[in-house]
């Protein structure tokens, strides 16, 4: 089986072994009309979440916005992919075959008709099965509270779920996370991304880096590389705390 992928507020996929979601969530509003996380605005970031299965594999990625639409269009052209995303209006653009967001190449990935994507309201199998939860929430080095919550809820749903971070956080918070949930595989893949150019970058990527040395962190590189349109993209494992 191929790894299945789960994602919020930008997308998720899973390929028949293993399964992964991508975080990309929007927090509210503060009361200044400033973006604010969880804890700051009184209740969780709002997400979306993402999910595919697949022969091949199964993508999840929650969520669609910039990191977390393009990751799941660079999966979808292998691989069935299911997005589930919280506005509706955004389901509904992605799966009419329009993005909702700027972004050329994206546009003409999902009006070529050549992905195994559509997307969902539906949060209730937004976990289920999936073998990595890939978190692109925004933050600020100051407040990761979005990437606390949503690894929590993964892996409280999904207790066997190998999670990666792809929003920007501070050297060390991997492993400090890691030290709230003994056990879990949780590691730092940073994203090369330029809004506007996000699935270019995904298919071209100058590097893949995984902080993770594992098989699961091997394995998670594979698939990004998989994804790629250029050749010998050059792959870097190494702690969390060096990617960081």
């Amino acid at each position: 089986m191929s790894p299945s992928f789960h994602c919020y507020f930008s997308c998720t996929w899973r390929c028949s072994a293993e399964s992964s979601c991508i975080l990309d969530g929007s927090p509210p509003l503060s009361h200044d009309g400033s973006r604010c996380f969880g804890r700051d605005a009184g209740r969780p970031p709002v997400c979306r979440a993402v999910r595919s299965r697949g022969r091949t594999s199964e993508d999840h990625r929650g969520g669609a916005g910039y990191v977390g639409l393009s990751n799941a269009i660079l999966h979808a052209y292998r691989h069935d992919v299911v997005l589930l995303e919280l506005d509706q209006v955004r389901v509904d653009l992605i799966n009419r075959g329009h993005s909702p967001i700027q972004d050329s190449d994206v546009e003409n990935a999902l009006s070529s008709g050549q992905l195994r994507l559509r997307a969902t309201t539906d949060a209730s199998e937004a976990y289920r099965d999936s073998d990595f939860v890939v978190i692109a929430t925004p933050t600020n080095l100051c407040d990761t509270s979005s990437v606390e919550f949503v690894a929590a809820a993964a892996l409280e749903a999904e207790p066997g779920v190998a999670v990666v971070i792809k929003s920007t956080i501070p050297v060390g918070f991997t492993d400090d996370l890691r030290a709230r949930h003994p056990g879990a595989t949780i590691f730092f893949s940073p994203e090369f991304l330029r809004e506007g150019l996000a699935l270019h970058d995904n298919l071209y990527p100058s590097r893949v880096v995984v902080g993770e040395e594992s098989e699961a962190g091997r394995r998670f590189a594979a698939l990004m590389v998989e994804g790629a349109a250029s050749a010998d993209v050059p792959v870097l494992t190494m702690t969390s705390a060096e990617a960081e």
